[in-house]
Formats: C-alpha cells, sequence, structure tokens
C-alpha cells in the first residue's frame, strides 16, 4: 500500500534505517526486492574524522550494541546513491553528519547528494557513540557531532537553515533521545523549517562484562568498548511510541518512527502513536532482508481487512489517549481467578506489593476490597487463571 511522505511516494511504510545493511548498492538491491518503500544510506561524513570498525555486543532476543562501526565518506554514498537511482524502485534517504560548527559542510554534502539523485537528507543529530568512538569520556567536546549538536536547539536551527536555502529536497533531522525534552527540540527544527523528523535512536550503553574476570568485556578480540549505541529492543520500542507520540502531539511535523521494532503489529502501533512511516535495523541485521516483506505484508493484510484505505487514516489514531496522569480516571476493577485452571503455582500469591490475594489448601482467593486492580497477577499467572472485571 502506497504512502505519501513529504511529497515523496513511497510503496511501502517501511524505511530500512541506516546501517550495515544500507551501505553498498548489492544490499540495497536486496531492500527494493523485498519491498521497502526508502531506505536510508549509511552514516556519512564530509570527511571520516576516524576509522571505525564493525564491533557489536549481540543478544538476539533483546537487541544489540554498537560500539563502534565503519561510516562512509560523502562521494561515495554519491556514488551509491546513483546506482541505486538507476538500479531499483526505492525512494534514498541519505543520512549524514558533521561537526555542528561548520556548517558549509552540512551544506556541501547536501548539495552534492541532491544533485546525485537523494530524495530526502536525513540529519544524523542523534548518533551516541560517535564522540565516544573519538574520544573516551573524560569530559570535553569533540566537534558538535551526533547527539552533542541534537541536544542544541540553536545549532539544529543552524544546520537546518542553512541546508534549506542550498537544496530543494525534504530535510529530516534525526532526533537524540538523551535530551530534557523531545519536543522542545523537534519545535525548533520545525521553525527553522525541517520537512519532518526522524525518532528512532539508541540509547548510550555499555555491554556487560565478565565478571569472573575482573569486569572484561565479553568479547576476547576487542580490547576495550566505547560507549554505544542499543537498539531493537523491547524497551527501545515503549521509549519509541513514547518519544513519536510526544512530538506528533505537540509539534505535528510527519514522524519516520522507529526503534525496536520487531513485527507488524509493532509497526502499527508505531503509526498509532504518530509515526507517518516506520523504520527499523536491527530486525534486517538479525533477520534479513525477507523479514521486511514479513512485516509489510502483515502490515498491509491488517489495514485490508480493518477497512483501511490508507496508512494515513491509522497515524495518530491513539494520541487521543494521551493526557496528563491527573486527568485519567481508573474504573474500578479486581482480581478473579478461576481455580479450575489455576495449579497454586503462588506466583500470584508472593507479589510483593500485593495484600489482596492468599490461598487455602486447595484454592487462591482475592479479596475485592483489598485489590487495586493493578494487574500484575493477571501478567504474571502461566495458565491464564487470573482476569481482571469490573467492580
Amino acid at each position: 500500500m502506497m504512502v505519501n511522505f513529504c511529497g515523496l511516494k513511497l510503496r511501502s511504510p517501511f524505511v530500512v534505517a541506516p546501517g550495515p545493511a544500507t551501505n553498498t548498492i548489492a544490499k540495497l538491491r536486496k531492500a527494493d526486492k523485498y519491498g521497502a518503500g526508502a531506505v536510508s544510506t549509511k552514516l556519512t561524513f564530509y570527511r571520516l574524522p576516524f576509522r571505525g570498525k564493525a564491533r557489536y555486543y549481540c543478544e538476539p532476543r533483546h537487541g544489540g550494541l554498537v560500539s563502534s562501526d565503519s561510516r562512509m565518506e560523502y562521494r561515495e554514498t554519491v556514488e551509491l546513491v546513483k546506482q541505486a537511482k538507476n538500479e531499483t524502485g526505492l525512494v534514498v534517504f541519505c543520512n549524514i553528519t558533521h561537526m555542528g560548527e561548520d556548517i558549509d559542510g552540512w551544506v556541501v554534502m547536501g548539495e552534492a547528494l541532491q544533485e546525485a539523485g537523494a530524495d530526502a537528507l536525513e540529519l544524523n543529530l542523534n548518533c551516541p557513540n560517535i564522540t565516544p568512538a573519538m574520544k573516551q569520556p573524560a569530559g570535553g567536546r569533540v566537534g558538535g557531532f551526533g547527539t552533542l549538536a541534537g541536544q542544541d536547539k540553536e545549532l539544529c536551527r543552524n544546520i537546518i537553515t542553512a541546508l534549506k536555502k542550498h537544496v530543494s529536497i525534504p530535510i529530516i533531522p534525526k532526533l537524540p533521545y538523551r535530551v530534557a525534552d523531545i519536543s522542545e527540540i523537534a519545535q525548533a527544527c520545525k521553525e527553522a523549517g525541517a520537512d519532518a523528523v526522524t525518532l528512532a535512536s539508541g540509547y548510550p550503553s555499555l555491554p556487560p562484562v565478565d565478571i569472573y574476570q575482573r569486569g572484561k568485556c565479553l568479547n576476547p578480540f576487542h580490547t576495550g568498548v566505547s560507549v554505544g549505541s542499543w537498539a531493537g529492543d523491547r524497551g527501545s520500542l515503549m521509549h519509541s511510541f513514547a518519544n513519536v507520540a510526544l512530538v506528533a502531539k505537540r509539534v505535528g511535523l510527519p514522524i519516520i518512527g522507529g526503534g525496536g521494532i520487531r513485527t507488524w503489529e509493532d509497526g502499527i502501533q508505531m503509526m498509532m502513536w504518530g509515526a507517518g512511516v516506520v523504520t527499523a535495523c536491527w530486525l534486517v541485521m538479525y533477520e534479513g532482508f525477507p523479514a521486511i516483506k514479513r512485516v509489510v505484508n502483515g502490515m498491509d493484510k491488517y489495514m485490508e481487512k480493518q477497512g483501511y484505505g490508507s496508512y494515513q487514516e491509522i497515524t495518530g489514531l491513539a494520541l487521543p489517549n494521551l493526557r496528563p496522569g491527573t486527568d485519567i480516571e481508573v474504573i474500578p476493577n479486581y482480581a478473579r481467578i478461576n481455580n479450575a485452571r489455576c495449579n497454586q503455582c503462588h506466583k500470584c500469591v508472593e507479589i510483593g506489593h500485593c495484600e489482596a490475594i492468599s490461598e487455602t489448601a486447595d484454592q487462591v482467593i482475592v479479596d475485592a476490597a483489598l485489590c487495586t486492580g493493578c494487574g500484575v497477577c493477571r501478567a504474571l499467572c502461566p495458565r491464564k487463571a487470573v482476569s481482571m472485571v469490573a467492580m
């Protein structure tokens, strides 16, 4: 199902996020083959400040940590864009970054990539592992790269304003989550002329260590680790919902939403919280390009079965549910236990904050007057013996 995003027509709402899966034409051909609507090319510099090598810590069920990775110089990306526009039907975003204080470098890259055929520029103002890879965290500022630029509203304004004077394609800043209020940064970008924002950032993280080897890295082929970007897990997804919803409700810019997407249901929920299209990186890295088809087909089938005519119809559907906690009314309810299902495993009886549940020799009992209706017992029950019912 086609999607119109910032005036660009995407054949599906799935954007392959910038990363190791978007740095060669062979990979972009696969993204095209399996139904991506767009790709964002691997993070590109005007001139590489350091030569990174891929260093990951992976937990396939949960996500992964990128401590360092290779990046591209803009002339490489120029050639990649030309190939992609000649050999695929993809909409091509170019993920770029530069020292925030050197505005001219942003403009040079922007003009060159637009001329090469790029459909939009995605300004990387979020990447948390650029600065630590250049200088270990001992204090000081290193060039205003990545998330350091995205934390500075005036710097964001200056970069976007300069680019808007020199390029006509959409400008889409990719914002960091490590800010006091992401909607304030997004508003500054909007005021400077940004056409949309990307909210799909990993969190500054460090991997586990070997507690029996004096805290050494678990990977024996790494001599150390820098602060990296953790992405792809369910926790990231919940953070992403919150950031997408806040920007959608307070700022109103079109949003590329991602961070933790693994299923088509995740994609639909991200759009209901306000994203116009969805994006993922680790999904493709772990499961391969066929995962794109699985997600896109699932989303399209959902839309058809539910009677929606376009993805625009579901964008922001959940936003009316976002309100201050003081405005939320709790409908009185309590837990009811089906003792025919219950095997008295004690999980609900041992809940630390609950005084409503007790047991006899042959059944578990809920005192409705003491039950707060929190629902933890229902979530914990392995036999689905607990239901929540209205008072």
